[in-house]
């Protein structure tokens, strides 16, 4: 199996995205379906409320998919005619490279797709809830303990997460043989930054691009979207369990690669118990933080992760 293409990349991940998203709201549907009553008879919360409502994150999401969607295809559509200006072409390279200029599309669009994660639940709590960023979990500044927690938490997820999932892919790997397996590790690669590795290595301005956008801006967009909005609504809604697998099965759906599901669900797990434990949601943002960036340093001198 060849690597994707870079067309055949964005096409099969809009169509993950497309089926996450029906994934959502269906089980929105189906859970309103089955606590109604419930909810009527004032037995159970109801899953659309003025505060903490599960409309919002559904709203909230659609909103981010659609501006992200837009800002892609404009980062496309430059990419196209810079290259063209270059008389260079979109296809995949023989040798499994990406194009120059197209490595630069993934950090250039991280800065506002995390702009939009930490923008539209910041409007909801501030303009919609009337809560301060400080109810939410965003005291300015963190505390030093903030740091420290998330720092040493950060490290001792990657040290239990890492085994776990090279252990998972060694039993993968027995189950589908050497050449299925190599197969999907190419497939689940094409949509991470693994994908870019090796090039990225070869220009500093590059690889600083990318740990600026996966060990800062990921860890601050995506914890205040799946850990300060996601989770609270959800926890709100349907109570601290559904909290934690739900946000955590979102936050592993939208990462796209069929090995890291789950390693990065339990990512999310921990991250949703540090929030909960601690109250702040600098604690999960400085260990996701320190888990993506002990793991892009690392992959500069050549040794992944999941």
């Amino acid at each position: 199996m060849q690597s994707l293409s870079s067309q055949t990349m964005i096409l099969v991940a809009m169509i993950l995205i497309a089926v996450a998203v029906l994934i959502v709201n269906a089980g929105l549907l189906i859970a309103w379906a089955l606590r109604r009553d419930a909810a009527a008879a004032g037995l159970a919360p109801p899953l659309f409320a003025p505060r903490w409502s599960l409309v919002d994150v559904w709203i909230g999401g659609q909103v981010i998919i659609g501006a992200m969607a837009v800002v892609l295809l404009a980062a496309m559509f430059g990419l196209g005619v810079v290259m063209g200006m270059r008389g260079e072409t979109m296809a995949m390279p023989p040798d499994g490279s990406l194009p120059a200029a197209f490595l630069w599309v993934i950090p250039l669009t991280l800065l506002p797709q995390n702009a939009l994660l930490a923008l539209v639940p910041i409007l909801f709590v501030k303009y919609k809830y009337r809560m301060s960023l400080e109810e939410f979990g965003l005291r300015f500044p963190p505390l030093r303990r903030d740091w420290l927690q998330g720092g040493l938490f950060g490290l001792g997820m990657l040290l239990l997460i890492l085994p776990l999932a090279l252990l998972m892919n060694w039993l993968l790997g027995l189950i589908l043989g050497p050449e299925q397996m190599q197969a999907l590790t190419r497939f689940s690669d094409s949509f991470g930054v693994q994908q870019i590795l090796d090039d990225v290595r070869k220009s500093p301005a590059l690889y600083l691009s990318v740990l600026i956008g996966g060990a800062v801006l990921a860890p601050i967009g995506e914890e205040i979207f799946f850990r300060g909005f996601v989770y609270n609504c959800v926890r709100q809604r349907l109570g601290r369990g559904w909290g934690l697998v739900l946000s955590s099965a979102l936050f592993s759906l939208v990462h796209l690669g069929p090995l890291v599901l789950l390693p990065i669900f339990l990512v999310g797990v921990a991250l949703a118990l540090a929030y909960e434990r601690t109250g702040s949601l600098w604690v999960p943002i400085f260990m996701h933080a320190t888990f993506n960036g002990v793991q892009l340093i690392a992959a500069y001198f050549g040794v992944t992760g999941p």
